[in-house]
C-alpha cells in the first residue's frame, strides 16, 4: 500500500562561530561611504541578505552544509543525487525540502564594531596565498554575523511511498538533527577550516503533519522534540588561559572620533564582542600554522616534507585543510589601560614626556576545539597528535605585541 506524508519541521539555529555567506560582491565600508570618500573607501566583502537587508542562511548554503552531516545512502534519500553521480544514469529526487533561514535575532550586548542589520565589518591582517602567512600593511574587510545571532530555519519532508520507505526517512532525518544537536555543530560560509562559520541546533524542533481532509491537505497539531546533544569524539578541547595583558586590535577603533567623547581615550583598542574579547579560529589557525612550520624545520625536515605537511593540515590555494580549529567560552577577569612610552620609528629610542595608551584586557581564558574533517586518513591523525602536544607543550601566542610578553596563552591542565 502506498501512502504519503508531509511535515514541516521548523527549529532554530545558532551561530557559534561568526559567520560569512559571501554573495561575490564588495562596497565601500560604510563609515567611508557617508563621508563622502567613496574613491578611497576600503571595499567589504558582502553577504547574502534578504529584501529587509537583514542576513540570511540561503536554502542552497543549509541544504550543502546538512547534505555533510550523512553518510551517502541517508544523504541520497532525504536529497537525492545528481545526474551524473545517480544509478542508470538518472537523477534521483530527495524527499527534503530545506528552505532559506531568517534572521531571528542578534546576540544582545556591544560588539567589536558597530551593527548594520544583523552584521558588522571584520577588518583583519590580508593573508598571502602562497606563503600562508599575513600581508605587511595589508588588510581584508568582510561583513560578518556574530557569534550568538539566532536563525529560524525549516525544512519540509514529503513522502510518497510505503511504511518502510517512511522509517527510513525518519531515521536518517533523526541523524541530521543529531548533527546539528552536537556541541560542535557544523560548518558552513567561509574559512570554516579556520574556525569561521558554525551553527548548531538551538532549542526544540517543531513538527506540524498535514492530513488529508475533503480532498485538500490541512495542517494537523504541532508536537515538539528535543534532541540531545553530544560530544563529537572527533575534537580536542584544551583550556586556554594567560594571566597577564591580552591585546588584540580593533582595526575599526577611530581614536579622534572617540576623543570628542573622551579626552583619554586610548590609543588603541581591544576588540570586544559582548564585553569579552575577540579570539577568532583564524587567528589561531595562522599562528599554530607559522608554529608547527618553525617545529618541522626544527626536527630537520626539508622545505618539500615541511610544505607537505602544513598542507594537509591547515590547506593551501585550491585545496582545503583536514585541521578545524575553533574558539569558544571566551572570557576575562578585567581589562586595564596600559602607558608606555612612545618609541620613535627612525631612532628606536623613546620620545620624551610622551606616552602611548593600550586598552588591554587580563586574566583571558578560552577553550580551544581542534579536531579533523572526514577526509582526513591516518597520516593526517599523527600530524594532529603530534600538533596538539605541541600546544600542550607551548601553548599559543595570540594578539598583537606577543614580544613584550601579551597573549602568551598556556593549557591549563
Amino acid at each position: 500500500m502506498t501512502e504519503f506524508r508531509i511535515s514541516d519541521f521548523r527549529f532554530e539555529l545558532e551561530v557559534i562561530a561568526d559567520l560569512h555567506i559571501g554573495c561575490g560582491q564588495s562596497d565601500p565600508i560604510p563609515a567611508f561611504a557617508e563621508a563622502g570618500n567613496d574613491e578611497e573607501s576600503p571595499m567589504v566583502a558582502d553577504i547574502v541578505r534578504d529584501c529587509d537587508q537583514l542576513p540570511i542562511i540561503t536554502g542552497t548554503s543549509l541544504k550543502g552544509c546538512l547534505r555533510d552531516i550523512l553518510d551517502a545512502e541517508p544523504q541520497v534519500l532525504l536529497f537525492g543525487s545528481p545526474k551524473s553521480t545517480a544509478d542508470e544514469g538518472g537523477g534521483r529526487m530527495g524527499v527534503l525540502r530545506v528552505h532559506d533561514a531568517h534572521h531571528f535575532s542578534s546576540p544582545e550586548g556591544s560588539l567589536p564594531t558597530p551593527m548594520q542589520n544583523g552584521a558588522f565589518v571584520l577588518i583583519k591582517n590580508a593573508i598571502d596565498a602562497g606563503r600562508g602567512t599575513s600581508k605587511t600593511n595589508f588588510l581584508f574587510a568582510k561583513w560578518m554575523v556574530p557569534q550568538g545571532t539566532v536563525f529560524s530555519a525549516s525544512l519540509r519532508l514529503e513522502l510518497w511511498g510505503d511504511y518502510a520507505q517512511q522509517m527510513r526517512a525518519a531515521e536518517a532525518l533523526f541523524l541530521l538533527f543529531k548533527g546539528l544537536a552536537s556541541d560542535e555543530g557544523v560548518s558552513i560560509g567561509k574559512d570554516t577550516n579556520s574556525g569561521d562559520g558554525r551553527v548548531r541546533l538551538l532549542g526544540e524542533i517543531r513538527e506540524t503533519q498535514f492530513v488529508a481532509e475533503d480532498g485538500a491537505l490541512v495542517p494537523g497539531p504541532e508536537r515538539s522534540f528535543g534532541i540531545p546533544s553530544e560530544p563529537n569524539t572527533r575534537f580536542t578541547s584544551l583550556r586556554m588561559r594567560h594571566r597577564g595583558p591580552s591585546f588584540t586590535n580593533d582595526f575599526a577603533y577611530d581614536r579622534e572620533t572617540e576623543k570628542k567623547r573622551n579626552q583619554n581615550a586610548p590609543h588603541l583598542r581591544a576588540l570586544r564582542r559582548n564585553k569579552v574579547p575577540v579570539i577568532s579560529g583564524s587567528a589561531i589557525s595562522g599562528v599554530l600554522r607559522t608554529d608547527y612550520a618553525f617545529q618541522l624545520r626544527w626536527q630537520g625536515l626539508d622545505e618539500d616534507a615541511v610544505t607537505d605537511r602544513i598542507t594537509r593540515l591547515f590547506g593551501a590555494t585550491s585545496r582545503a585543510g583536514r585541521l578545524v580549529v575553533f574558539a569558544e567560552d571566551v572570557s576575562a577577569v578585567g581589562k586595564k589601560t596600559l602607558m608606555s612610552n612612545k618609541i620613535d620609528r627612525l631612532s628606536g629610542g623613546t620620545i620624551d614626556n610622551a606616552l602611548f595608551a593600550i586598552d588591554t584586557d587580563y586574566g583571558v581564558a578560552f577553550t580551544l576545539r581542534l579536531g579533523l574533517t572526514d577526509l582526513a586518513d591516518d597520516t593526517d591523525r599523527e600530524l594532529f597528535d603530534d600538533l596538539i602536544e605541541m600546544v600542550r607543550r607551548n601553548g599559543v601566542e595570540l594578539g598583537h605585541s606577543v614580544n613584550a610578553g601579551f597573549g602568551w596563552f598556556r593549557v591549563e591542565e
